[in-house]
């Protein structure tokens, strides 16, 4: 379904593991985030999956998206239609990813950036029992994707946990849809750990470095 990278754990366990699926944002590619995977803790089997869509300007060579976003002044209009069909199969791809890749079915985590992030919300909100963890770097949670129709019930929302970081002074999206967000899970009585940092749109060192830990408290 998806073109993806995959880095298998690099320590020795008799159960299966668990399974991290990076998710990048607009622009990026598969290459993107898995760049610091060698970085994540070594129990995991992380999957750096690729958007469909080519880039067709900017961004530099091999740019993808999951869904189209145009520019207009100070506005952005997103491709609604490719954002519901990426949305779709992503979750097909979660759903089937514990028996494709021989990982723990209850030990998914989505690890998502920016338009990666947006995904993940708007999966683990709407379908939360495919889902164990969300790391959500610079996202959002965007209503064409999550709406009253479609919002899981609190009790099954409650299952999944989130790791959530976002730049004070990011360009792309301003801070205060991460703080909405939080807003929401915390009206949803979600367990999650938010922080807001001093940069722009994207993953610092600090930010990483406390992703690792986060990691590290996850049962063995």
């Amino acid at each position: 379904m998806f073109d993806y990278n995959i880095l298998e754990p690099r320590e020795e366990s008799q159960s299966k593991p668990p399974l991290i699926i990076m998710i990048h944002g607009f622009g990026a590619n598969k290459d993107d985030l898995f760049s610091f995977a060698e970085h994540l803790p070594k129990k995991y089997k992380i999957v750096a999956v690729q958007a469909p869509h080519t880039m067709d300007y900017g961004f530099g060579e091999g740019g993808r998206h999951w869904y189209n976003i145009e520019f207009i002044g100070d506005e952005k209009k997103i491709n609604i239609t490719q954002a519901k069909e990426s949305k779709i199969n992503l979750e097909r791809f979660i759903e089937e990813a514990p028996l494709e890749f021989g990982t723990d079915p209850n030990k998914t985590i989505l690890l998502g950036f920016s338009q990666g992030a947006i995904l993940s919300y708007a999966v683990a909100i709407t379908n939360p029992k495919i889902v164990h963890k969300v790391i959500a770097l610079s996202g959002y949670i965007d209503n064409n994707l999550v709406d009253n129709k479609n919002i899981s019930s609190e009790d099954e929302l409650k299952i999944v946990e989130y790791f959530i970081s976002h730049g004070i002074y990011d360009p792309l999206i301003n801070i205060e849809l991460a703080r909405k967000a939080e807003k929401f899970l915390k009206s949803k009585n979600i367990n999650y750990v938010y922080g807001e940092y001093p940069i722009e749109h994207s993953i610092s060192e600090e930010i990483l470095m406390k992703l690792i830990v986060w990691l590290n408290r996850d049962e063995n």
